[in-house]
């Protein structure tokens, strides 16, 4: 049983530019070559952006080391995304949180992609939220705990990995946003929802 290619053609056609800009952006790689085609004609017949056809060529390949490195060099001289200030590249870290009350800890690790000066004030606050509230679960509040702690006086070397993988997981908002002034850092800015 194959592929109904009209209806999905009918399906597609019915859906919002909103809905096309994010299946470009975001969810192209699971589809097959013929409905990522359907897609294409339909972003073409709207008359939408036309790199959206170069974001899904992209996902649906492997970046070239070359392709990536536009990538990261596109988010690294963005102005920052809580500062606004563009003196320094951007960077990317990963922030550790941890909030604990009696049997329930609350542990996470997230990227941050902003300047050097944000990205230590970010951790410095986190620093002193994670040993205030981090102890006051158990048992997970006075493990993790330590871990976090520990893990912000130590400098990681897998920095250049999470912008790596930073661009890849975006690239379809590097690639439209480096087209618009502030669009990458627009963008930073809902990422990290400020």
């Amino acid at each position: 049983m194959g592929l109904d290619l009209e209806r999905i053609k009918e399906n597609y056609a019915k859906k919002s530019d909103e809905e096309l800009l994010y299946l470009a952006k975001y969810d192209i790689a699971s589809k097959n070559d013929e409905v990522v085609e359907i897609i294409k004609e339909e972003i073409v017949k709207r008359g939408l952006d036309s790199d959206l056809i170069k974001v899904i060529d992209n996902q649906k390949k492997e970046l070239t080391e070359a392709e990536l490195n536009q990538l990261i060099t596109a988010v690294k001289k963005t102005a920052c995304p809580i500062c606004e200030q563009s003196f320094s590249p951007l960077q990317a870290a990963e922030i550790q949180k941890i909030r604990s009350i009696l049997l329930v800890t609350n542990y996470s690790s997230t990227p941050m992609i902003t300047c050097e000066n944000c990205i230590s004030k970010e951790k410095n606050k986190q620093l002193i939220l994670n040993f205030l509230l981090g102890w006051w679960g158990f048992p997970w509040g006075l493990i993790r705990t330590p871990i976090a702690l520990v893990k912000h006086f130590t400098k990681p070397n897998n920095d250049e990995l999470l912008m790596q993988a930073f661009c890849i997981e975006n690239q379809g908002e590097i690639i439209l946003g480096a087209k618009k002034s502030n669009g990458i850092s627009d963008f930073l800015k809902h990422y990290h929802k400020y």
